[in-house]
């Protein structure tokens, strides 16, 4: 059985290679892309201060690149920069959630994942949410649960 696991994560991170960006939406702290497989993927800019008035601006771009269609996001945090306790709370309403079967968020070091893992358990967002140190395992996570 752990074979058939191994072989289906190297299937998986085959794929993961393959993936393309279709379309792209670029705002002041973030590039919001629509990939392959209805993959949102939210990338935010370096040494941004992400507050409210940006997590609905990422909305209504996230809707403008897949309508109302179920998908899963890819979010990419910042080495340097944060998002204000008022966005982390509005990150986790079921409105900024609409439609998102899962959020897969790439924490690009310790401190930031704790932080992610802190937010995921206190306030408990109403879809998946796991924290990743790379692109490839949350991709492959992200897959897994479609």
């Amino acid at each position: 059985m752990a074979i058939k696991e191994t072989k289906k994560r190297v299937n998986l991170s085959v794929v993961f290679i393959k993936m393309k960006i279709i379309e792209s939406v670029e705002l002041e702290r973030a590039v919001i892309s629509l990939m392959d497989n209805s993959i949102i993927k939210i990338h935010i800019k370096e040494h941004s201060v992400v507050d409210v008035d940006d997590i609905i601006k990422f909305q209504e771009a996230k809707r403008t690149l897949i309508g109302d269609s179920i998908h899963s996001v890819l979010f990419i945090t910042t080495k340097l920069g944060t998002l204000t306790k008022e966005a982390r709370e509005f990150s986790a309403a079921p409105e900024v959630n609409i439609n998102a079967k899962a959020k897969a968020i790439v924490a690009a070091n310790l401190g930031m994942r704790i932080l992610t893992n802190f937010f995921i358990s206190v306030n408990k967002p109403p879809i998946l949410h796991k924290a990743f140190s790379n692109e490839k395992d949350a991709i492959i996570w992200i897959k897994e649960i479609k």
